[in-house]
């Protein structure tokens, strides 16, 4: 049977290392030497081998160019380079962040770098980003921006970050008034051939894939959710400016359809009338992971934090909004650690609340984790 190697009408097909080296030895038999041994550990097998090997991975090097051109099979450098032809880029890896209010004495200053961290989860920390100072002749409010300590996902509600981690001499008190602004990793592969897709298909026009397209596109924008109603809609947006993601909701809705939402701002229509643009960020639902396994030896600490990030990785990238935290998705995970033989139990609670897991969790809503709340108990066992 003939193979087509190389380019053909299917596509390309790489010659593998047996194939390469019978050829080498087929023709040299051919045209030196019919006699020639090409046995393991002579002179003739080394040499063909050493020859197979180089050639192999020039056909290697060939695959892999004729896969980076396409945004299929493409990844890494090459993927980013195609996106860009078409005006997408890769998103970065992001640290969260969050808008807090500190509450200073009269002429106390606090420095860049203080950490406060969440009360729900104290290994969710975060430090200012610049220098502030109470100059008023009383105790004060001061708005300042932090960033969290780790880069991705660490997730803060509405006044849970009130605990001060660097005590300073005048600073009395933090509290953020609104969510942190989640993190992300970087975006894999996976994601950005998703969202090269979705942004060819955006257009000026106003249909609801439209939206979603045009407001995934906006930076730092992780996730959309658009609920329609008659003559309305509401824009679930996760991540992103608040004043650009309004920007873009007037100027790519549909004529005389009104925007609902939490969170207003105002916009300058071509005309100069300003106008009132509403969105709501999604619903987060904060939710623990409690996790019992059977081992051949005991987990300790730094493989305990390496799983812990895994699952939070896999977890941020697998868990979309309306997508309910099925466990049986992290057995693939687990399974990955070699001293682990077997799964006892998985079990999922609510941080900060007795009330039950739902069981069906709405397209506006997010199941979110966070790296303190991943508790690994395990058991040695046969």
């Amino acid at each position: 049977m003939s193979h087509a190697w190389g380019l053909s009408d299917h596509g390309f097909k790489a010659k593998d290392l047996p194939t390469i080296k019978n050829e080498l030895e087929s023709t040299l038999q051919r045209e030196v030497d019919s006699t020639f041994n090409f046995g393991e550990g002579t002179v003739a097998g080394q040499l063909t081998a050493v020859v197979a090997t180089q050639a192999r991975q020039v056909w290697e090097a060939a695959h892999d160019l004729y896969h980076s051109l396409n945004p299929d099979t493409a990844f890494g450098a090459s993927l980013d380079a195609l996106c860009k032809l078409t005006g997408t880029f890769r998103r970065q890896a992001k640290r969260s962040q969050v808008r807090v209010l500190v509450r200073l004495d009269s002429g106390a200053n606090l420095p860049k770098d203080s950490i406060a961290a969440s009360s729900n989860n104290l290994n969710a920390r975060f430090r200012t980003v610049a220098d502030i100072k109470n100059d008023s002749p009383k105790e004060a409010f001061l708005e300042v921006d932090m960033l969290a300590d780790e880069v991705g996902p660490v997730f803060a509600k509405a006044g849970s970050v009130n605990h001060i981690v660097t005590p300073h001499a005048g600073w009395l008190g933090v509290t953020n008034p609104k969510d942190a602004t989640i993190g992300c990793f970087d975006e894999t592969d996976d994601a950005l051939r998703v969202r090269r897709l979705s942004e060819l298909r955006s257009s000026a026009a106003s249909t609801r894939e439209a939206l979603i397209s045009h407001l995934g596109a906006l930076n730092g924008v992780q996730a959309v959710h658009i609920d329609e109603g008659v003559h309305n809609f509401t824009a679930y947006v996760m991540g992103g400016d608040e004043q650009e993601i309004c920007q873009t909701l007037w100027l790519k809705k549909p004529l005389g359809v009104a925007t609902l939402g939490s969170i207003n701002h105002p916009v300058t229509a071509s005309n100069g009338q300003i106008f009132s643009v509403s969105f709501s960020r999604p619903t987060l639902i904060p939710l623990s992971l409690h996790i019992e396994l059977r081992v051949k030896s005991m987990l300790v600490n730094n493989e305990i934090v390496a799983l812990q990030r895994k699952i939070i990785e896999y977890l941020y990238a697998n868990i979309k909004l309306g997508d309910d935290p099925y466990p049986s998705r992290l057995y693939a995970i687990l399974f990955d650690e070699p001293k682990i033989l077997d799964t006892l139990s998985i079990k999922l609670g609510r941080v900060g609340s007795t009330e039950p897991v739902p069981n069906d969790i709405k397209p506006h809503e997010l199941a979110s984790f966070d790296i303190g709340q991943i508790f690994i108990h395990s058991v040695v066992g046969p």
